[in-house]
């Protein structure tokens, strides 16, 4: 009777042992810090405007590993959509699972830049709105990192006055196939090292510079001689400031 009661206390702790091991460790490609299982994330994004977070996967397990992710809207402000690229592959709204066709293989120790995760403040007033993501093993569906995100938690905290800015105008002309496209920024105040970056969809920085904005009408340029057609994201930020901008390239 003891040794059987032994016997099942080992069966039990491998059991639960082998639930709490994870083979996969996810980070935030931007800022290299960790995303930690169970992570909240909160960000603010104005009316008009987008968040996009690049991810990197690592396998931290052993032997080769296929990983997939699943996307949850939690609560949506109305209008408002939120959309993932994963393993090289961009997917509509309405997808909200890799398929079986693409899926992320990883060897022991092996990272890729692996997904890029939107969200677009479509609706007229920015608004709450809740995403949550798994990133798992498709042969051990319990080895996974979920993460949420949390978008204008304090919705009186995102009128676009309180960023600095009066009104941001779209990329124009968009498409473009002009060598440069430009932004026009009306701010409140004057603004110093205003960071203008300009992302790739998979979420790859291939443009970079400082600006400073004066109080009033400021017209940006950006230098689109380097890019290929596609679709990229002009994002402007400095300390208290950002908004992204979505814009095409057709050459």
């Amino acid at each position: 009777m003891n040794k059987f009661l032994f016997s099942a206390t080992i069966i039990v702790f491998n059991l639960f042992n082998g639930l709490a091991q994870v083979s996969l460790e996810i980070s935030n490609y931007s800022t290299g810090a960790i995303i930690a299982n169970n992570a909240v994330i909160s960000e603010t994004v104005m009316a008009g405007g987008q968040s996009h977070t690049s991810i990197k996967v690592k396998n931290i397990g052993t032997g080769t590993k296929i990983f997939g992710i699943t996307r949850t809207d939690i609560t949506m402000n109305p209008g408002s959509v939120a959309y993932f690229c994963f393993a090289g592959q961009c997917y509509t709204p309405v997808v909200f699972s890799s398929p079986a066709s693409n899926q992320l293989t990883l060897t022991t120790g092996q990272s890729d830049l692996t997904g890029v995760l939107y969200y677009d403040e479509n609706a007229t007033l920015a608004g709450y709105s809740e995403v949550k993501y798994k990133i798992f093993d498709i042969n051990n569906i319990s080895d996974n990192i979920v993460f949420t995100f949390k978008f204008n938690s304090i919705v009186s905290s995102i009128k676009e006055n309180n960023f600095g800015f009066a009104s941001v105008s779209d990329v124009y002309p968009n498409p473009s196939t002009a060598s440069n496209s430009k932004i026009n920024i009306t701010s409140n105040v004057s603004i110093n090292d205003l960071e203008i970056k300009i992302t790739n969809a998979l979420g790859s920085v291939v443009s970079s510079r400082k600006v400073d904005l004066n109080s009033g009408k400021n017209i940006i340029e950006l230098d689109n001689d380097s890019l290929n057609s596609g679709i990229y994201f002009v994002s402007i930020s400095s300390t208290n400031h950002k908004i992204v901008k979505k814009f095409t390239i057709t050459k």
